[in-house]
C-alpha cells in the first residue's frame, strides 16, 4: 500500500507509529482494489473493542489518506473507507468541570519550589503544558501585565524543538498582577535558563530562548519526566488521585486519565482571574493584604 504523505513533524511521527501498530498489520499486504467497505467497518470494530475513541479515529485518518492517494493515482476509482456502512466512533462529549480554589491550592502547594510557579501559571493564564514548558522571559510584559504565548516545547520522537503553539496560532492573554509578582520571586530565586532548541525540525535552525522553567539537571523539562515526579505525586498530595502502586519492578504506577492531567488547569483560568492579589506567600510574615487564600509563593521552598 502507498504511504502517507509527510506531515507536520510530530504529526507525521504520530501517523508512521499509528500506521505501524494498527494498519500495517491488516492492510500493509493487501493490494487497495481488493479492499471493501465491509472489510474497513470491521477493521474499525475490532479496533474499537481494544482502543480508545481518538486512536480509532486517528487510525482511521491514516488509512482514509492511503486510499485517497490511491485514488488519486487512478489505483481505485473509490476510496471504501468513503462507503456509508463505514462509520467511525464519535468521542462522547464530556462535561468538564473546573477544579476547585481549595484543590488548585493544594496542587500548588505540593509541587517542589523550583516548580511552584508552573501551576500557577497554568491556572492564572490557561497556558498549555507544552507552553508552560517553553516560556521564557521574553514572553513576558511586566508593564502591560501581558504573556504571550509565541513556542512550545514539542517532542520529535526522541527529541525536542521549540515549536509554534498547538495549531499554529500565537497569543497574547492577560497576566494578573499576583502572578506577575510571583512570577519575580521566581526568577530571582531561580534565574533563567538559556536554552537552544532547534526549530520546528530536529534539523531545523537553532533558537535560544531564557525559560522560566528548568529541570534538576539545568535543562529543559521533559513532560514525561515532569508528570511522573513532580505532577502525579502533587495530585497524590492533593487527595487527587490515590497513591500509586508499585509494580514487579517496584516503580510506581499511578492510576490517572485524562482528567487529572495538567490541562485541567486551563478550565480554572477564568476563576483564577478573580484570585486575590498578594505580593507574599501566606506563609511570608508580611504580606501586602490579607486575603481569605492567598497564593503560595513560588519561590518559598518545600
Amino acid at each position: 500500500m502507498a504511504r502517507i504523505p509527510p506531515r507536520d513533524p510530530s504529526t507525521k511521527i504520530r501517523y508512521e507509529y499509528i500506521h505501524r501498530l494498527h494498519v500495517a498489520p491488516t492492510f500493509a499486504k493487501r493490494q487497495v482494489k481488493s479492499i471493501k467497505p465491509s472489510q474497513v467497518q470491521a477493521w474499525i470494530s475490532a479496533l474499537s473493542s481494544r482502543f480508545e475513541t481518538s486512536t480509532v479515529q486517528t487510525a482511521f485518518l491514516v488509512l482514509q489518506g492511503i486510499l485517497e492517494l490511491a485514488v488519486a493515482d487512478e489505483a481505485i476509482k473509490r476510496s471504501p473507507a468513503k462507503s456509508p456502512i463505514v462509520q467511525v466512533p464519535k468521542r462522547a462529549t464530556e462535561e468538564i468541570t473546573a477544579w476547585s480554589d481549595e484543590r488548585v491550592h493544594a496542587l500548588i502547594d505540593a509541587h517542589p519550589a523550583l516548580f511552584r510557579l508552573l501551576p500557577m501559571l497554568g491556572a492564572a493564564c490557561g497556558l498549555r503544558q507544552g507552553e508552560l514548558f517553553g516560556l521564557a522571559l521574553e514572553d513576558i510584559d511586566f508593564e502591560e501585565h501581558l504573556l504571550r504565548a509565541r513556542w512550545q516545547i514539542k517532542k520529535l520522537g526522541a527529541d525536542h524543538v521549540f515549536a509554534l503553539p498547538k495549531n499554529d496560532r500565537e497569543r497574547v492573554v492577560p497576566l494578573p498582577e499576583w502572578a506577575a509578582d510571583a512570577i519575580k520571586r521566581h526568577i530571582a530565586t531561580f534565574p533563567p535558563l538559556a536554552c537552544s532548541l532547534p526549530w520546528e525540525r530536529v534539523d531545523g535552525r537553532l533558537r535560544t530562548h531564557n525559560l522560566l522553567f528548568r529541570w534538576t539537571d539545568d535543562r529543559f523539562i521533559k513532560a514525561r519526566s515532569y508528570s511522573e515526579t513532580v505532577w502525579k505525586p502533587a495530585l497524590v498530595a492533593a487527595g487527587v488521585i490515590p497513591a500509586p502502586d508499585k509494580d514487579t519492578r517496584r516503580r510506581s504506577r499511578y492510576a490517572t486519565s485524562r482528567k487529572e492531567g495538567l490541562h485541567q488547569l486551563r478550565h480554572t483560568t477564568m476563576r483564577a482571574s478573580c484570585w486575590p492579589a498578594v505580593s507574599r506567600s501566606r506563609n511570608s510574615p508580611n504580606t501586602s493584604a490579607t486575603p481569605t487564600r492567598a497564593l503560595p509563593s513560588a519561590s518559598t521552598p518545600t
